[in-house]
């Protein structure tokens, strides 16, 4: 009868002292849990982080280049434009004022050419005027046009980069779920 209570009392502190060490090992667990959880989650901040820094670098740069060549090739089509408006305003005043000498006499020679040179003066004042008006409306909206699409392209790589992070976040936590109750299993089994 002794040794029935005696076995019956030692099965009891085995089972509090199993149940105690259960409780301690599941603490250890949940602690070490919460604090791998903290650690990824920075993980996973910072490399969120070199990401949208490594694509805003890429994306100002391929913005400023596109920049510069847009602004090289807009100053050539200016010249361009601007070298044509002379020529062709320099043979019509050319033409108008040869017919305008034809009938002039030789008496009024001296006074044609006086009025040729003011008539020329007054031309490429005119046409520079011109030129230079085109030319600043041209330039504003050359540069509405550019602002506009550095924003579509930065809106567009921003869309990329966060649906990018998203999905790499959503991976390492089903990743990180599955070793945490990898762990866990062990941890109990053992």
């Amino acid at each position: 009868m002794i040794l029935k209570i005696s076995k019956i009392q030692a099965q009891e502190r085995l089972k509090k002292k199993q149940d105690s060490g259960s409780r301690k090992t599941q603490e250890n667990t949940r602690l070490r849990l919460k604090k791998d959880s903290r650690k990824h989650k920075t993980q996973a901040q910072e490399r969120l982080k070199k990401t949208q820094d490594s694509d805003s670098r890429k994306t100002q740069e391929n913005t400023r280049l596109r920049l510069k060549k847009d602004s090289r090739k807009h100053k050539t089509q200016t010249q361009e434009r601007l070298k044509k408006t002379q020529d062709s305003g320099s043979r019509k005043t050319q033409e108008n004022t040869r017919l305008r000498l034809k009938k002039d006499s030789r008496k009024h020679k001296t006074q044609a050419q006086e009025r040729l040179k003011k008539t020329q003066d007054s031309d490429s004042r005119k046409t520079q005027e011109n030129t230079r008006l085109r030319l600043k409306k041209d330039s504003r909206k050359h540069k509405t046009q550019t602002q506009e699409r550095l924003k579509k392209t930065q809106d567009s790589d921003s869309r990329k980069t966060q649906e990018n992070t998203r999905l790499r976040l959503k991976k390492d936590s089903r990743k990180h779920k599955t070793q945490t109750q990898e762990r866990l299993k062990k941890t109990l089994m053992k």
